[in-house]
């Protein structure tokens, strides 16, 4: 009997003690604690994080998308309490469910081998976490590199990775979709082969300031009151003539002083008195002294630190100095200096008002300057109309000022040289073809998009652009020197070269830059939102959180916080999935 009751009370406390462990394993490894790791603030996986058609993801999964860049090193410390990076995750693992969503409406799968392929494959670039030192996968390595080094269980790893491979495929499918006619390869080829090789002539307004003549004080008041806009912005783009502080020229002579030795600061301070009082002797070539003698980043420079303005830190000290007066030493963190001021422009305080009929002269001159260009332009077109030749037509260039003369031993002045002749001044663009990023920028010439669609009309038995063209303040005649067309003979064996260009221009119109968006680092994200936007239709197409009732991030867990804006990440995008 005592056995029997010996024997039950044993059976009833293991019964008691497995309790106690099932209840442990269950509050401890259980679905509620999923995502938990020391050290690392929860996420309850049964709080949503967003939602996209029929897909769904927790918060845990935002987490593991935050640790799997920062294995990667393409976030800082903080990232994971950061609210407004946490969001900025969230919406990119919304982006991705926006496109898993569309990807499984089209019947694409990944079955469980197809994903185990994946995960145990180089495509996957976190495979290195669960390989052993012979580089083979092992499956013990990537339980703990999974919930140890990524924060999530395997199964949600399972999830997040499935999800990769079936949009790849769904981005894979799409571009295998995009075709290109032959003839649109036909005509990207002979864009690029055609070229054009113009002829011109550029007159400039100021080479005819003599025939032009100069206005009158009256006259340039009388434009100034005419021309009140034009005075206007003349004086707001030359605000530094007419409303400056006093501007001073510095060169610097510099040496670096030890920290925490006086003695060695008092005798650096003894040799830069030396130099001062050497580059205060009469004749002294500063320059020369500071490559000799001083330290720092301008020296090579001759100690030029360029004009010092307002703002600068040490701006009253320079403003205080006289045109080639030297400064007294000064200390600072790096080391002990003096300057040399080489050139002074004073402050200048000229109100609009006080200025306006000095601008009409200008503005009057400029006017009457181009008129008499244009006239000339006007003559040469003209005859080129009648069939000359450009060499017939084209005004000679203005002839070079002679050589300062000399005194002989005679003491009469002689010219040391004479004046070469002026040469006709017709210029080439050389050959060039449209095919080019900055189409409307002709060699040479400048951009002009009127010249740039003239060009397929300017043929041999049409060669004259018949009009004068303006580009930046100068006037130009052009006229086709030779046209090239491609040869039809060499388009089959270039054909695939282009049909592949245009479709990877087509790719690039179409998904743009969509993997280093979606799959990319989120602290870039924006960046490139300031500087190229969501470029591509694929992404122009990802509905923003909340703009839409199947698209939706779980504010609550994820707030718009009033965090520090994202910088650019640190680092080098992760490796191409």
């Amino acid at each position: 009997m005592l056995t029997q009751l010996r024997q039950q009370s044993q059976s009833f406390l293991i019964y008691i003690l497995f309790g106690i462990l099932i209840v442990v394993f269950i509050f401890f490894f259980g679905p509620q604690a999923e995502g938990w790791q020391p050290g690392q603030a929860g996420t309850n996986p049964a709080d949503w994080a967003a939602r996209a058609g029929q897909q769904e993801a927790s918060g845990q999964e935002v987490t593991l998308w935050l640790l799997r860049q920062e294995r990667y090193g393409l976030l800082d410390d903080d990232a994971l309490s950061n609210p407004g990076v946490r969001r900025e995750a969230a919406t990119q693992v919304l982006e991705q469910l926006v496109l898993e969503d569309r990807a499984r409406a089209a019947g694409l799968r990944a079955s469980e081998e197809e994903l185990t392929e994946f995960i145990t494959s180089k495509r996957n670039n976190d495979l290195p976490l669960f390989t052993d030192r012979s580089g083979t996968f092992d499956y013990k390595r990537f339980q703990s590199g999974v919930s140890q080094g990524l924060g999530a269980s395997p199964m949600t790893y399972r999830r997040a990775k499935a999800r990769e491979l079936v949009i790849q495929r769904y981005l894979d499918f799409l571009g295998s979709q995009v075709k290109v006619s032959e003839k649109s390869v036909r005509s990207a080829w002979d864009r690029a082969k055609r070229t054009w090789n113009l002829e011109y002539v550029q007159i400039n307004p100021a080479d005819y300031a003599d025939q032009a003549g100069e206005p009158t004080p009256a006259e340039g008041a009388a434009f100034a009151t005419a021309n009140a806009d034009a005075v206007s912005k003349y004086y707001d783009e030359h605000k530094g003539e007419y409303d400056r502080d006093k501007e001073v020229r510095v060169s610097r002579v510099l040496l670096r002083t030890p920290k925490d030795d006086d003695a060695a600061k008092a005798e650096v301070k003894k040799k830069l008195e030396a130099l001062r009082t050497k580059a205060m002797a009469e004749g002294t070539d500063f320059a020369a002294l500071v490559r000799e003698g001083s330290e720092g980043a301008f020296k090579d420079a001759g100690g030029d630190m360029g004009w010092q303005v307002k703002g600068n830190s040490d701006y009253e000290f320079f403003a205080a100095l006289k045109a080639n007066e030297i400064s007294e030493i000064k200390a600072s963190p790096f080391g002990l200096w003096f300057v040399k001021a080489t050139g002074v422009k004073p402050a200048v305080n000229k109100p609009l008002a006080t200025v306006r009929d000095e601008i009409g002269v200008i503005l009057a001159r400029t006017g009457k300057q181009k008129a008499a260009a244009r006239k000339v332009a006007e003559q040469m077109l003209a005859q080129l109309r009648t069939g000359k030749a450009f060499e017939d037509v084209a005004p000679p260039l203005p002839a070079p000022a002679p050589e300062p003369e000399a005194a002989g031993e005679d003491g009469e002045k002689q010219a040391t040289s004479e004046a070469p002749p002026p040469e006709p001044q017709i210029k080439a663009t050389g050959a060039f073809n449209v095919d080019r990023p900055a189409w409307k920028n002709i060699p040479g010439i400048g951009e002009s998009e009127t010249l740039a669609r003239k060009l397929p009309s300017l043929t041999k038995e049409n060669p004259l652009v018949d009009e004068i063209l303006e580009i930046e303040d100068a006037l130009y005649v052009v006229k086709l020197r030779e046209r090239k067309e491609p040869d039809p003979k060499k388009f089959g064996d270039e054909k695939t070269v282009y049909e592949k260009r245009l479709a990877r221009g087509l790719n690039d119109q179409l998904f743009g830059s969509w993997r280093d968006f979606v799959f990319g680092p989120t602290r870039a994200r924006s960046m490139q939102l300031r500087f190229g936007g969501r470029s591509g239709a694929l992404l122009a197409s990802l509905p923003a959180p909340g703009a839409t009732s199947t698209a939706r991030l779980n504010d609550k867990a994820f707030p718009v916080a009033a965090a520090a804006p994202l910088k650019g990440a640190p680092g080098s995008p992760p490796p191409k999935k």
